[in-house]
């Protein structure tokens, strides 16, 4: 990704910190997510 490549300044720091958080963050509360549609669906 373009972040990755750009020079360690803090722009870009706080940016690739809040992109990749909210990336991973995706993975945690996807299960969590369907469980719920789930049971809303019942």
């Amino acid at each position: 990704t373009w972040i990755g490549a750009r020079p360690v300044e803090e722009p870009y720091t706080s940016t690739g910190l809040i992109l990749t958080t909210l990336y991973f963050s995706y993975f945690i509360t996807d299960p969590i997510l369907m469980k719920t549609w789930e049971k809303l669906i019942k």
